[in-house]
């Protein structure tokens, strides 16, 4: 059995490592690597680890926020020579 997203009273929004795998693309190791490091927070239901959709949404903005900004310079680098 696969859980749907978990919805709370407040409003906030829930998803699975493995949900969050198949609705946008990050892989599963990359996610337990970051809750691991502490770059997001996990929270149990369970026997399924879950985390809120606001904040991964949030940490993949960084994430690949940085990246596509370091990609963007060093191809500017390479023009430039």
């Amino acid at each position: 059995m696969v859980m749907d997203m978990l919805r709370t009273t407040d409003g906030r929004t829930y998803l699975t490592l493995r949900e969050t795998e198949r609705m946008y693309g990050v892989r599963y190791q990359t996610l337990a690597r970051a809750i691991k490091n502490g770059e997001l927070h996990a929270h149990r239901v369970g026997h399924y680890l879950v985390i809120d959709l606001d904040e991964f949404l949030k940490w993949r903005r960084e994430l690949y926020g940085t990246a596509r900004h370091l990609r963007k310079k060093i191809l500017e680098e390479e023009g430039n020579k």
